[in-house]
C-alpha cells in the first residue's frame, strides 16, 4: 500500500470508527419514526435558511474578491460554492477551498496566491464570529464552557488576530485581500459572517423541534462553535463521523439519542445533501473550468508562476 492510499485510508477509518461508536446504541426504528414524523412546512422552512446561508456565504465573498480587484457576480460566486460542495465530500480537507481559488486563476486570471488570500479572510470572519456566537451562548445560558474548550477558542482567536496583525507588516500575495480592508469593509464583513451563523443557529434549533426535542437556543449557540471546530479537524471524510460524535457529546443530556442522531441525520441532508445535489451539474465547469489550460491543474497543486508570486 502506497502513501496515498494510507493518507486516504486513514480519514475513511476514523470516520467509520466514529460512527460505529456514536450509532453503538442506537434504535435505527426509533429514528425512522421521527424522520416520518416530520411535516412539510419545517422542511421548507430549513431549506429556505439553508438557501439564504449560501446568498450570504457568496455575497461576503463576492465582496473580498473586489477588493482584490476582481469582479464577480453573485450568481457566479453561488454556483463556484455549490460547485465546490461535492469536492468537500470526498476530497482531501479543504481541497473544496483551493478549487474556488483555482477558479478565480482559471476564469478572472487572479494569482492563486491571491485566490487564497480571499478564502483564508473568509475562514477568518466565520471563526471571529463563532466566537461572538459562543460568547453570546455563554453570557445568555449562563453555563460554564469547559476549560479545554476555553483553549481551543482562545487559540483560536489568538490565530485570527495573529493573521490579521501579519497581514499588515508582511508583503506577500496570501495577504493581499486582508491589505485591501477599511473599517467599513470589516464591518460589513463581519455582519455578514455573524448573520450566517445566527442563520445556522436557527437551522440547528429546527433540526432539533424537527427530531422531537426540545434543545434552547442559547445552548445551540453555546455548543455549535464547539461542535463546528471539532468536526472540522481534517481527520475525517467530509466531517462525517466526527459532526455526529460532536453533536451527540453536547447535545445529549436534552433527550433520547435516537433525538440526537435524527437531528444530526436532517443536519447532513440540508448542509451536505442539498449542496450536493445543487452542485452536481456543475462541479465540473468549477473543478476543471478551462481543460484547455494547465495551469489551471498547476496552480490547484500551488505551483504558481514567479511573476504571479509578485
Amino acid at each position: 500500500m502506497d502513501s496515498r492510499t494510507l493518507k486516504a485510508g486513514i480519514p475513511v477509518a476514523i470516520s467509520l470508527t466514529l460512527l460505529a461508536y456514536v450509532l453503538r446504541d442506537v434504535d435505527p426504528h426509533g429514528v425512522l419514526q421521527r424522520l416520518g414524523g416530520i411535516g412539510l412546512a419545517p422542511i421548507v422552512a430549513v431549506l429556505a435558511l439553508q438557501v439564504a446561508i449560501i446568498i450570504l456565504i457568496s455575497l461576503r465573498w463576492r465582496l473580498i474578491i473586489q477588493h482584490t480587484g476582481c469582479e464577480l457576480p453573485l450568481s457566479e460566486a453561488m454556483m463556484v460554492y455549490v460547485g465546490t460542495a461535492p469536492a468537500e465530500i470526498v476530497l482531501p480537507a479543504k481541497t473544496a477551498d483551493l478549487i474556488k481559488a483555482n477558479y478565480l486563476h482559471v476564469h478572472q486570471c487572479l494569482p492563486f496566491a491571491k485566490g487564497v488570500s480571499t478564502i483564508l479572510l473568509d475562514n477568518l470572519f466565520d471563526l471571529a464570529a463563532l466566537i461572538c456566537i459562543l460568547s453570546l451562548g455563554v453570557a445568555l445560558s449562563g453555563e460554564v464552557v469547559p476549560g479545554q474548550a476555553v483553549w481551543v477558542l482562545a487559540g483560536i482567536g489568538t490565530l485570527v488576530a495573529g493573521v490579521a496583525a501579519a497581514s499588515r507588516v508582511v508583503d506577500h500575495p496570501v495577504f493581499a485581500s486582508f491589505q485591501a480592508l477599511g473599517p467599513r469593509l470589516i464591518a460589513t464583513l463581519f455582519v455578514l459572517a455573524l448573520s450566517v451563523w445566527i442563520l445556522v443557529v436557527a437551522s440547528v434549533t429546527l433540526y432539533f423541534s424537527m427530531a422531537d426535542i426540545d434543545v434552547p437556543t442559547t445552548a445551540v449557540m453555546l455548543y455549535l462553535p464547539l461542535t463546528v471546530v471539532l468536526a472540522a479537524l481534517p481527520i475525517t471524510v467530509g466531517g462525517v463521523g466526527s459532526m455526529e460524535w460532536t453533536m451527540r457529546l453536547f447535545y445529549g443530556r436534552f433527550g433520547p439519542v435516537e433525538a440526537i442522531i435524527t437531528a444530526a441525520v436532517l443536519q447532513r441532508l440540508v448542509t451536505t445533501a442539498f449542496p450536493l445535489l445543487v452542485g452536481l451539474p456543475i462541479i465540473s465547469r468549477v473543478i476543471w473550468s478551462d481543460a484547455a489550460d494547465p495551469s489551471g491543474a498547476r496552480a490547484l497543486s500551488g505551483a504558481y508562476d514567479e511573476e504571479e508570486e509578485g
